[in-house]
């Protein structure tokens, strides 16, 4: 009986996968850390939801705007302190882009 294993597995070297996945997605720039702006997309609560172009939304406190709180669609200024919180949404701030 024939051996289809070794013709069914061919494993990509480390070099060919990181080409092939440039290829296919490019080069990922963060944004944790960083000031950007995003697009008010709800207000949930006691949160704005944020679109900052990651794969979740994020929320920003209401708090944080004092008493100019955004509407749908606005385009605010963010600072992006994680990608991900305990809820699957990226952790934003508003005071913390304009200091």
């Amino acid at each position: 009986m024939k051996d289809l294993s070794k013709d069914l597995f061919n494993p990509l070297s480390g070099e060919d996968f990181v080409q092939m996945f440039d290829a296919n997605y490019g080069a990922q720039e963060t944004l944790q850390g960083y000031a950007t702006k995003g697009t008010v997309k709800d207000i949930r609560g006691d949160f704005a939801m944020v679109d900052v172009g990651l794969k979740s939304e994020g929320r920003v406190p209401l708090k944080e705007f004092g008493a100019s709180v955004p509407s749908v669609g606005d385009i605010i200024d963010v600072f992006v302190e994680r990608y991900e919180s305990r809820e699957g949404t990226a952790v934003l701030s508003y005071s913390k882009a304009r200091a």
